[in-house]
């Protein structure tokens, strides 16, 4: 049977669009899914950052100020920098590539730091300009103690861009360089940027979005940084603030996680009803051995649930990701975690939590091997021509007095 116009496609964008298509995300409660595979238990270079490329490959990097890695610069090749703090003259790389298909990685060569309180666009409509835009707010969220780094950007639909640093948010107009939006402060007081470190994620969007909604989650209680250099380790936060950043009188919605979180990142799942929030630890704050419990399990947030059933904890890893972890999402729905190195320099002996050179691989349930017979298959694997796809759509039946999801009750295929 020939599919229906919607099915058609001239290439294979559309593969994993379809590919979470009639999969229903698990409820709320219970046990955890999902599962934990280690790719490579060592690259060299832990994983302070991650970009996902176009050719399905992952750019990872960290500082360069941690003296040497365990992955040698090719051809003996050294890179020199005489404002280099700790190694000059360093022969091992800071940056690799992962090749997702192969699971194979290589070393890159990353030069310098950044460390700015404003902002630049890239690239740059003129070459030469060298200039960046201060950005007062950053100052304004500032405090001695806890810094308020690294603020949460994300996109409005309106093209401005929501900023939040602290406990508190505003919508810029980077046009003309002008906020033209202050939102309510959210409630409790307490940081949620770094050294605090929560996470952010704007929802994901209906089609031809009318509204539009943020939520954070986590960070550290105020105090709880100096407290760490004293080995005392606060328990970190565990609500969540979620706010409709469109509305004429937006307020903050409290939620609260299964468990507390810092150092946590937020991913948007390709299903478009998941996000998951992985990596970090219970307490403590990010920095140099500021954190003492480990976030081992990932928590999924499914955000048109109603409240109180948003929020279920998954399968648990064995390895630590602290300060300097990062997470990513990959084009075939798995979610790529590595990185952790919560020591001034790369350290692996004599200490709680190595550092962690490892790149692990987290499936989520949908990807479980029970939904194989809902995934579109490519009938037509022709280049030249149109691709074919034939993909099953289930209906789910949702007992309203148990708020779980219950068997299919039907199952259609085009």
């Amino acid at each position: 049977m020939k599919p229906p116009p919607a099915l058609l496609t001239r290439g294979l964008a559309l593969v994993l669009a379809l590919a979470c298509a009639g999969i229903a995300p698990a409820s709320g409660g219970g046990a955890g899914g999902g599962r934990w595979d280690v790719l490579q238990r060592s690259i060299g270079v832990s994983a302070m950052h991650m970009q996902l490329l176009h050719n399905d490959r992952v750019i990872i990097f960290d500082r360069t100020d941690f003296g040497p890695s365990n992955l040698s610069l090719p051809d003996g090749r050294c890179r020199r920098n005489p404002r280099e703090r700790v190694l000059p003259v360093d022969c091992t790389a800071h940056s690799a590539e992962y090749d997702v298909a192969s699971n194979t990685f290589r070393p890159l060569s990353v030069f310098t730091d950044t460390w700015q309180f404003n902002y630049e666009f890239f690239p740059k409509a003129d070459a030469s300009d060298a200039s960046a835009i201060a950005l007062p707010f950053l100052v304004q969220t500032r405090d001695p103690e806890e810094n308020n780094l690294y603020p949460f950007v994300h996109l409005n639909i309106d093209g401005n861009l929501f900023i939040f640093a602290k406990n508190r948010a505003v919508l810029l107009d980077y046009r003309k360089n002008k906020i033209v939006r202050t939102y309510p402060e959210l409630a409790g007081g307490d940081p949620r940027n770094y050294p605090s470190s929560g996470s952010s994620v704007l929802l994901p969007l209906k089609p031809s979005p009318t509204e539009a909604e943020v939520l954070v989650c986590g960070g550290a209680p105020a105090g709880s940084y100096n407290s760490t250099k004293e080995k005392t380790f606060f328990p970190a936060l565990v609500t969540c603030g979620r706010i409709k950043i469109t509305d004429a009188s937006p307020a903050w919605v409290i939620e609260r996680m299964p468990s507390p979180r810092v150092m946590g990142d937020m991913i948007l799942l390709p299903n478009g009803a998941e996000v998951a929030i992985i990596n970090g630890a219970m307490d403590g704050t990010a920095g140099w051995e500021a954190a003492s419990t480990p976030a081992y399990a990932p928590v999924m947030y499914r955000p048109d649930h109603a409240p109180g059933d948003r929020f279920e904890e998954q399968s648990a890893t064995d390895i630590a990701r602290l300060y300097h972890s990062a997470a990513i999402l990959l084009r075939d729905g798995r979610v790529l975690v590595g990185g952790s190195n919560p020591h001034i320099y790369y350290n692996f002996s004599n200490v709680r939590y190595p550092t962690e050179l490892s790149l692990e691989a987290f499936s989520p349930e949908y990807l479980d091997s029970s939904n194989d017979a809902l995934r579109p298959k490519i009938t037509d694997p022709s280049p030249a021509g149109p691709a074919l796809y034939r993909a099953c759509v289930r209906a789910w039946r949702r007992p309203i007095e148990s708020g779980r999801t219950e068997r299919a009750e039907g199952e259609e295929c085009v």
